[in-house]
């Protein structure tokens, strides 16, 4: 007598804090006699805001798919199957001090993968618009009305969503002189 024998495949939530729903968490497959393989169509699953379904991988770190939702796959032992996702993370940098100083650039992205939940950006470097300028740039901070930078010009940030820095710059004050002429003809 032929017995008839099962594969599970097990799919993991590798990012609970980006998956929303996986169709299942469980499959079997059962495997006809003179057979070492059987086929399963696998499961779909949804991201948060942000973040995009790359598919299932039987390595949690992969930064890339094995397999897609909704495809057949055929396997010859019990798998675990790990979501692969991916979000996009984007940081403007504001030049406060036009007058003063061009950027490198203006923005830049990164990408964070299935449970990360941060990664770094470059930031820009700051060139003086006029040689002969005074003003020194001293580099970027997330508050707008900072004196201290938080983070070095040239260097990179790490960001944990969407984020907007803004130069900041020691400028010397302008010192306006004014000439009083006096026009009283009795002197």
């Amino acid at each position: 007598v032929n017995s008839i024998s099962q594969h599970t495949i097990n799919f993991i939530n590798n990012a609970p804090n980006v998956v929303t729903n996986i169709q299942e968490t469980t499959k079997t497959c059962d495997l006809q006699p003179n057979e070492s393989s059987c086929e399963i169509i696998l499961p779909s699953f949804t991201t948060k805001q942000n973040h995009e379904v790359l598919g299932w991988s039987t390595n949690k770190n992969a930064t890339e798919a094995s397999y897609q939702p909704g495809e057949i796959v055929s396997f010859s032992d019990d798998t675990t199957l790990y979501t692969i996702t991916r979000g996009k993370f984007s940081a403007s940098f504001v030049n406060q001090h036009k007058t003063h100083f061009n950027l490198s650039h203006e923005s830049d992205s990164c990408y964070v993968y299935n449970s990360t939940s941060n990664c770094r950006v470059a930031t820009p470097t700051a060139s003086k618009q006029s040689a002969n300028d005074e003003s020194e740039f001293l580099g970027w901070s997330t508050d707008s009305t900072s004196a201290a930078p938080e983070i070095a010009a040239g260097g990179s940030a790490s960001i944990s969503g969407n984020t907007a820095f803004y130069s900041i710059a020691s400028i010397p004050p302008t010192i306006i002189y004014v000439q009083f002429v006096n026009q009283d003809p009795n002197g």
